[in-house]
């Protein structure tokens, strides 16, 4: 494998940089299906902060409605 791996000491902040934000943009806003797709726990991640929200919603798809009710997360 060495001869195929070229050794440099050379450091690609823009791949890092890309990488950074693809991974922020993944988890600064979450949803995860929960329950047959009527239950959803949302999570988002404050970018300058340690923040967390995080929120259950329920759908009601027979009466078009949605309940949200908050989740108290400690980060």
């Amino acid at each position: 494998m060495k001869k195929y791996l070229k050794r440099t000491n050379a450091v690609d902040f823009i791949a890092i940089t890309r990488a950074k934000e693809k991974l922020w943009n993944l988890l600064a806003g979450h949803m995860i299906l929960l329950e047959g797709g009527t239950t959803r726990l949302h999570c988002s991640l404050g970018r300058e902060t340690t923040h967390a929200e995080c929120a259950f919603l329920f759908l009601d798809k027979e009466h078009g409605t949605a309940r949200i009710e908050p989740y108290a997360l400690e980060v």
